[in-house]
């Protein structure tokens, strides 16, 4: 009995013991899921899920056409993590560590060094580097992975080291429109903020968003997923659409940067602007920089002088100023006769001087010669100063026009109360106040468009990463400044200026054409005097004329040389540009038949000689070929086809990236003006495949023993295409392709570039007369040469040399002086705005024009 009381104590004792252990190991289960569960989780979560960073890719910018002006590249920057770095290896190991590093990636061993050991958090090691750096890098890390803890057997951490992506900003065409893109600078995410441009002012539309999501991870750290697509989707800015036309705005460039340096002026300007809808469509400043290389930039030439400079417009202000007079029905009639005093007048005991003695005339003349007496008798005579002052505060004068970018300035208008009694006739011909470019060609294309002043703009259009549209920028009505007859009225007198005037050297062939000359003396920032020897030779134009469709402003900043009328100096900077904008928008011209029947020169007949297969000649360049006829562009790149295609007023399309693998049309065919350029690029293996597969179907030489007869070589000739006739004439030259090839090269060396443009009759030339006449004695050297002679001879542009004082000659003194020679000013050029008191000074005596 006694042993089974023993036995049932031991028991009892035993399952008391199992429900103690029992509910311990309950309430332990509970705390761990109940209490502990929140703790818990995040443990767990912690080793199995990573969180990743996806910096954002900051948006292209694009110009109307779609042509990309700025883009990003994603490159790594590497990272150090010294957090993760034991404090046994730090002491042992982080000298010899960062000495590798600062050998393999080209960096400073003492900064390595101190943020391997001594660093808070996360530091950049080597900022948008490239892959080998990269692998480089984790080859080291490997490296010191083996060095284990003695007592621990604890190794350095692989992740140590790590790699994160960040922007870097790329320039397809360095300093094309570099003013109006602007420029970024660096933040945490790279190549991220905008900092002049269209880069600042739509930073917030380009730059993106920093995107964060969490996703399984190995326990090496390796990501097993993806990030998300909604997170992805939010690192990607917008893509911003300009109003820029690239061909547009090379052309501008070409233009004003030729007249730049050979004038040995200090700076220009020029904007291109479409008069219906307030688009800039290009907008140039000289000097210039490039955007690849920003660092060596001078901060002058970094200025967008088309927006930050005001300038007093001189003559061109007479625009403005007869639009007024018109709006106040104080012109009847343009042949009204105007006493324009011999050249002088006399105001409020200033006196207005002429370039050159007038007197009695139409006021059409007037305007045309451009003279500052009458336009300054106007204006005191006939118009009110409350009312004078109204018209140019409507013409937007002395406030910003709300361009889309940073850093316009208002230029400078006193109030009505502050003139004095010079001060109606001073700004009558653009003196006592100060505009920039974008001002006086948003004002002039509100005359143009009907009186109607439209918003200037850069942007057309926001797109998200889909292509989709998510702002619009439409053309915005601002205000009427001049009704539809005065509109019309001042399109007669600026187009007398062309035809008749001082702006000669604006006409463009097919088209009517308006403008203004101006030539205004500089003020000396030092003295606070008018500097007789120091200009600023401007133009301003719209065409066409009967439908005005774009306006553009030109200014040259102290032309050296002998020239310094605005006549001189800018309208053929207008014209220039004029004629490619007109061909790129495809404005047809005012008459219906062109005003000189163009000679389109096309040979045939004319074999090459076939390339040995393996042997591939150079890209062409500069290949001379006749007018009229496409290039060969095969082999270049697409900056180097786009400046070639610029300079012979060619629209281009464009598909592919790398060389120049095919175009359309093909080499040395006949080019049609109408139609764009097609131009399909690829890598330079595919265009050696091209060029070779080209050279093994072009002709052979017959193999030696092989009979050529019943196959003669064809007759090398040329066809003279002029309207439905076609004249074949034989060339004499050798009868092989290989010196038939050289006669053609030298014949052709001495050829220009094609053009669309068609070629002008020199006055008094009948094209028929040119086409029919005989050939010259040396003609039976070649009749190719005589040919192309003669097409270049028409094609030639004709210039008109303005006859003294009455042509392009605009003297701002009124007096015949002896031109000095100057050296090139090596001071930076100032704004007028930001260096004049203008509310203290007095206008020059001795005026321009």
């Amino acid at each position: 009995m006694e042993m089974d009381r023993k036995k049932t104590i031991m028991i009892t004792l035993l399952q008391g013991c199992m429900v103690v252990l029992v509910l311990g190991i309950l309430a332990q289960l509970y705390h761990l899921q109940f209490v502990r569960r929140d703790h818990y989780w995040q443990k767990a979560k912690e080793r199995q899920e990573l969180k990743v960073k996806k910096f954002p890719t900051r948006g292209k910018i694009l110009d109307r056409n779609n042509s990309e002006l700025a883009a990003t590249e994603m490159v790594p920057t590497i990272y150090v993590a010294p957090s993760r770095i034991p404090e046994w290896f730090k002491r042992t190991y982080a000298a010899e560590m960062a000495q590798d590093l600062a050998r393999e990636l080209g960096i400073d061993f003492d900064t390595v060094f101190a943020h391997l050991t001594q660093a808070k958090g996360d530091k950049v090691i080597k900022r948008r580097t490239d892959y080998d750096a990269v692998q480089r890098a984790i080859a080291i890390v490997d490296k010191y992975r083996m060095k284990k803890h003695e007592k621990t057997t604890e190794t350095l951490p692989r992740n140590v080291i790590y790699v994160q992506e960040e922007n870097k900003r790329i320039y397809p065409w360095e300093d094309l429109a570099s003013h109006v893109i602007g420029f970024t600078e660096l933040d945490d995410t790279g190549d991220n903020k905008g900092q002049a441009g269209v880069e600042g002012s739509y930073d917030s539309e380009l730059r993106g968003k920093i995107g964060i999501d969490v996703v399984l991870r190995t326990a090496t750290n390796v990501p097993l997923e993806a990030v998300e697509p909604e997170v992805l989707a939010a690192t990607y800015g917008n893509t911003v659409v300009l109003t820029i036309d690239s061909t547009i705005q090379r052309a501008t460039e070409n233009a004003l940067k030729k007249r730049v340096l050979e004038s040995s002026a200090d700076a220009g300007v020029a904007i291109v602007y479409a008069v219906k809808t307030g688009e800039v469509l290009s907008m140039a400043s000289v000097p210039s920089f490039s955007l690849t290389d920003r660092a060596h930039a001078a901060p002058f030439a970094m200025r967008n002088r088309a927006i930050t400079d005001a300038i007093e417009p001189g003559s061109v202000m007479k625009i403005f100023t007869y639009t007024s007079l018109l709006e106040e029905d104080k012109l009847r009639s343009f042949k009204e006769i105007i006493d324009c005093s011999g050249g002088r007048w006399t105001v409020a005991g200033r006196t207005v001087v002429d370039s050159h003695s007038m007197g009695a005339v139409p006021i059409v003349t007037a305007f045309a010669e451009s003279s500052n007496v009458a336009a300054a008798k106007l204006a005191v005579t006939r118009l009110q100063p409350s009312r004078f002052y109204k018209h140019l505060v409507d013409f937007g004068f002395g406030e910003k026009t709300g361009i889309d970018l940073p850093g316009e300035s208002p230029g400078f208008l006193r109030h009505v109360k502050e003139w004095t009694a010079q001060s109606i006739a001073s700004l009558a011909y653009g003196y006592e106040l100060q505009v920039t470019a974008i001002q006086v060609a948003a004002a002039a294309a509100a005359i143009a468009n009907n009186g109607i002043y439209m918003k200037p703009h850069v942007v057309r259009e926001v797109r998200n990463y889909r292509g989709e549209v998510v702002r619009q920028i439409l053309p915005e009505t601002v205000r009427r400044v001049c009704s539809p007859t005065t509109s019309r009225r001042m399109r007669e007198l600026m187009e007398a200026v062309v035809t008749e005037g001082t702006g000669k050297s604006a006409q463009i062939p097919g088209y009517r054409v308006g403008g203004k000359t101006g030539t205004t003396i500089k003020l000396d920032p030092e003295t606070k005097r008018y500097s007789k020897g120091n200009y600023i030779a401007s133009f301003c134009g719209i065409a066409p004329l009967e439908d005005p469709e774009i306006c553009i402003y030109v200014w040259i900043d102290n032309p050296r040389g002998g020239q310094y009328y605005g006549g001189q100096v800018s309208a053929p900077v207008f014209k220039e540009i004029a004629q490619t904008a007109l061909k790129v928008l495809k404005i047809p011209p005012s008459s219906k038949e062109p005003p000189v029947k163009s000679i389109d020169v096309v040979l045939d007949g004319m074999r090459k000689p076939a390339v040995p297969v393996g042997y591939l000649e150079p890209a062409p360049e500069d290949e001379p070929v006749a007018p009229g006829c496409m290039p060969d562009l095969r082999g270049l790149t697409m900056r180097e086809a786009h400046e070639r295609l610029a300079s012979l007023n060619l629209a281009f399309e464009t598909q592919g990236s790398g060389v120049v693998v095919d175009q359309q049309p093909k080499p040395f065919e006949t080019i049609d003006p109408r139609e764009p350029v097609r131009l399909v690029f690829g890598s330079e293996e595919e265009y050696r495949n091209s060029r070779m597969t080209a050279a093994s179907s072009a002709e052979t030489p017959p193999r030696e023993g092989v009979s050529t007869e019943g196959n003669p070589t064809p007759t090398p000739s040329v066809s003279i295409v002029r309207g439905k006739q076609h004249i074949m004439v034989p060339v004499t030259v050798g009868q092989t392709s290989r010196t038939l090839g050289i006669g053609k090269a030298s014949v052709a060396a001495n050829v220009p570039s094609p053009t669309p443009t068609p070629p002008e009759t020199p006055s008094g030339e009948d094209p028929d007369v040119r086409v029919k006449r005989g050939p010259a004695p040396d003609v039976g050297k070649t009749v190719w040469k005589k040919v192309i002679k003669d097409s270049i001879d028409s094609s030639t542009p004709h210039t008109d040399t303005p006859p003294e004082n009455s042509s392009g000659k605009e003297d701002p003194s009124g007096a015949s002086r002896p031109q000095r020679e100057r050296t090139p000013s090596q001071v930076p050029v100032k704004s007028l705005y930001d260096v004049l008191e203008t509310s203290n000074r007095q206008p020059p005596q001795e005026r321009e024009e």
